[in-house]
């Protein structure tokens, strides 16, 4: 079968078209920059400006889009909702224009789709929820869902863990330093998958035809936020003290990546009334000591950092370090 994958670089689609290949199948790569290539994979142009060519798919998975990682700016906000909802709109409309479309659309999609469910269990068939992702998620998949000519699969995925990449690594990073920590009480429900498991679940989606409409990409067993931070501290065998308030009801990675900045680049603060440097071994022994001494509180905005956002991350990454220092007191 030949399978034409968007957002083949990312995490997600590398994995599948690497099962794919080991599978037998055919991978079509659609990628912004074809040029760089994939092996094993025939590469083709992919934008939001114009209907990709999908001539020759007997299936099409769609996963590009922009990271809902980061610091939600306004612009980050607008090139989530754009980059998924125009997107989407061209698979749409080149299916339309072909004269042998495919045979499935596997497109992605969110569990964000259904909000905060609090302790509520959620199947395919609950209702949307409020908010920012909820709303970006129903604008997606409307577009996938003007597709008539292919059957449909709306792959809600939860958080895609993998070592070598997404959101563990960064998890792991803050960790490492001793600043691993639940996210205020730590109930939440993180609803979770291997993307190996998730790389088999598109295959599966692909391969039987009575799958369609949406899927739950996530294993069946959710944990509480603060059971997935005791395994993670106990695998990498660092204290797990820092409680990290939010009010956001999406909750990314957001201090694993403006934590290792200090380390690469340093930072300056204010002394009697003048900016001097902070040398970065310092930053390191102040922040081991007073993390592993005292359970810390600071609020952070969810996310982390993008790349237009680096600044908005720095300011966070002073304040937060100040507010450890008042907590040592």
């Amino acid at each position: 079968m030949n399978i034409g994958i968007t957002g083949v670089s990312g995490l997600i689609g590398r994995r599948l078209a690497d099962l794919a290949l080991r599978r037998g199948h055919e991978v079509i790569a659609f990628s912004r920059t074809p040029e760089r290539g994939l092996p094993g994979c025939t590469m083709r142009k992919f934008s939001v400006e114009a209907p990709p060519d999908l001539e020759g798919c007997d299936a099409v998975v769609h996963l590009a889009g922009e990271s809902v990682l980061g610091v939600w700016t306004d612009a980050k906000k607008q090139r989530i909702v754009q980059s998924r909802v125009q997107g989407t709109r061209r698979i749409a409309e080149a299916i339309a224009g072909m004269r042998h479309p495919p045979e499935v659309l596997v497109s992605g999609s969110a569990i964000g789709f259904y909000g905060d469910a609090g302790e509520r269990q959620v199947l395919e068939d609950a209702p949307q929820g409020s908010g920012f992702l909820p709303e970006t998620t129903e604008a997606w998949e409307a577009e996938a869902r003007k597709v008539t000519r292919s059957r449909v699969v709306l792959l809600r995925t939860g958080l895609v863990l993998a070592a070598n990449g997404g959101a563990l690594p960064l998890m792991a990073r803050v960790f490492r330093l001793g600043l691993g920590g639940c996210l205020g009480s730590g109930e939440q429900w993180v609803a979770w998958i291997h993307v190996e498991d998730l790389a088999r679940l598109i295959l599966f989606c692909i391969e039987n035809q009575e799958v369609a409409g949406p899927v739950n990409g996530t294993a069946p067993w959710p944990v509480r936020n603060s059971e997935l931070t005791r395994m993670l501290g106990a695998r990498l065998k660092r204290p797990t003290r820092v409680e990290l308030v939010t009010d956001s009801v999406y909750v990314g990675t957001g201090i694993s990546d403006w934590l290792p900045k200090w380390k690469q680049q340093g930072w300056k603060r204010k002394e009697k009334g003048r900016l001097v440097p902070v040398k970065n071994e310092d930053v390191w022994r102040d922040l081991d000591r007073l993390a592993s001494a005292h359970t810390i509180r600071f609020t952070y905005v969810a996310g982390h950092s993008g790349h237009a956002e680096n600044e908005e991350c720095d300011r966070l990454a002073v304040e937060a370090y100040k507010e450890l220092q008042r907590n040592s007191m």
